[in-house]
């Protein structure tokens, strides 16, 4: 978003690509890194960066095509009002959600989509709004919904969701390095960025006693005792002291 409708136009248009080579090319290219990436075990957003090139240049050759403003608009507008209420959504549904991790993440979700967040995103939709009744040129219209899913993108959607999910591996990681902490265990937990932030390779192997073992806290019931090292939103770094 918001060019899925672009994206879209390009896909449909699959079956006249067999007569033009460089179309073919270019959703060959598209639907293997699509395909391959999709068996990757962690599946992190940036993996499909290598086949925007060749799915952004079929989408651009419809954009001088008639444009629907309505599937321009539309998506995007409905998507920020779900960015809008997704704490409100995540708390009602608590109850039925069995992953323990999440509701870790839900009960701080208003501590994390605070009053920022959401005025950030009530000021897009008055502006996507307003560009929706008022700007008539197809070029206007692009570079406006382009600004906003940049703005949204950037600045509220990936700097919140960092604070929830990515912020307590960045810490936890940069506090086992600079206490010097060695032989780290990833206990039922896969989160390469720790790694990253450790700066060094954590095993997977069964923990024993004095042990520092990064995991998520629904696991802490594995350890009959531990001192905590580290703990915030789900994920804990603990000193293994009695198994």
């Amino acid at each position: 978003m918001p060019f899925t409708y672009f994206v879209i136009r390009a896909i449909g248009g699959v079956k006249s690509y067999i007569k033009d080579d460089l179309k073919l090319y270019l959703f060959i290219w598209f639907a293997f890194v699509f395909i391959f990436f999709s068996f990757s075990g962690t599946k992190l957003p940036h993996y499909i960066i290598y086949g925007y090139t060749p799915i952004f240049i079929l989408s651009a050759l419809y954009i001088q095509s008639n444009i629907n403003k309505k599937w321009l608009f539309y998506p995007l507008i409905g998507f920020l009002i779900l960015l809008l209420f997704l704490p409100d959504i995540a708390t009602t549904l608590q109850e039925y959600i069995r992953d323990k991790l999440a509701v870790v993440l839900i009960k701080n979700a208003y501590n994390t989509f605070d009053i920022w967040y959401r005025v950030s995103i009530i000021l897009l939709i008055i502006f996507l709004l307003w560009v929706y009744k008022k700007i008539k040129s197809n070029d206007t219209i692009l570079l406006s919904i382009a600004l906003s899913m940049i703005i949204m993108v950037n600045y509220i959607v990936i700097p919140t969701y960092g604070k929830l999910m990515q912020q307590p591996i960045k810490e936890a990681g940069e506090l086992a390095k600079s206490r010097g902490y060695k032989d780290i265990i990833a206990y039922k937990v896969n989160t390469p960025s720790f790694n990253v932030y450790y700066e060094g390779l954590v095993s997977k192997a069964k923990p024993k006693i004095g042990d520092i073992v990064f995991t998520k806290v629904p696991k802490l019931k594995d350890f009959k005792a531990y001192q905590t090292l580290y703990r915030k939103n789900g994920f804990a770094l603990i000193k293994v002291e009695k198994q």
